[in-house]
């Protein structure tokens, strides 16, 4: 009866020894590749709206290449005309009431 019972011992601690291991090089390994697997997707997310914008930069440099870009925001940021242009400023109107007072200045009395 005692070595029957150290067999079943022996046999019960290779199976959990094989079970251990069989946990170590294979559930492990599985959830790392799983991590690294949605790690990836996440990149590949962000490589793609990256190379989205890089594309929107390259619009816009090629526009700022050409003459007519140059002069259009020389005119609407900078405030730049032509030579024998005029400029003009228009003074938006005050959306406050202005009152007059009843004397002027300028009337002789």
């Amino acid at each position: 009866m005692k070595r029957s019972a150290l067999r079943r011992l022996g046999y019960l601690s290779i199976i959990a020894a094989s079970l251990f291991s069989l946990m170590l090089l294979g559930i492990i390994p599985i959830q790392e590749w799983f991590e690294a697997r949605d790690t990836k997707n996440d990149l590949l997310v962000e490589l793609a709206e990256i190379e989205e914008l890089n594309d929107s930069y390259r619009v816009s440099i090629d526009a700022l290449k050409t003459d007519e870009e140059i002069e259009r925001i020389a005119r609407s940021e900078y405030n730049l005309v032509k030579p024998h242009e005029e400029a003009y400023y228009v003074v938006p109107v005050s959306s406050e009431d202005i009152e007059i007072p009843g004397i002027w200045p300028f009337y002789k009395s």
